[in-house]
């Protein structure tokens, strides 16, 4: 049997999160967003997943919204070039650690 759907956001992606919001944001209490967010995390289904990591970015991201705006978008992965019939170039496992990718996005 496949793995469940939910599985994709784990303990990983959480910790995945908090390296990338750290690293562009030295204040990031890594340890605080990471004791919220996966508390529970395996018991939950896929959305409530997805909810409590947001209301962990919440609690940790600075309390101006403009602020918190540009922490998350200075840990996502940097865009990645196209060719000419629209497919990726550079896609890698080593590009798609550059940043925040994948479920930690959702």
């Amino acid at each position: 049997m496949a793995e469940p759907f939910k599985n994709l956001i784990s303990q990983q992606t959480v910790a995945h999160a908090a390296e990338h919001l750290a690293r562009v944001w030295p204040p990031f209490d890594r340890t605080r967003f990471g004791q919220i967010a996966g508390s529970g995390l395996e018991k939950l289904e896929l959305k409530a997943r997805a909810l409590q990591i947001a209301e962990a970015l919440a609690l940790t991201l600075p309390a101006d919204f403009a602020h918190a705006c540009t922490v998350l978008e200075a840990s996502l992965t940097p865009p990645l070039p196209f060719d000419a019939e629209g497919e990726p170039v550079g896609l890698s496992e080593a590009a798609c650690q550059a940043g925040l990718s994948g479920w930690a996005v959702w």
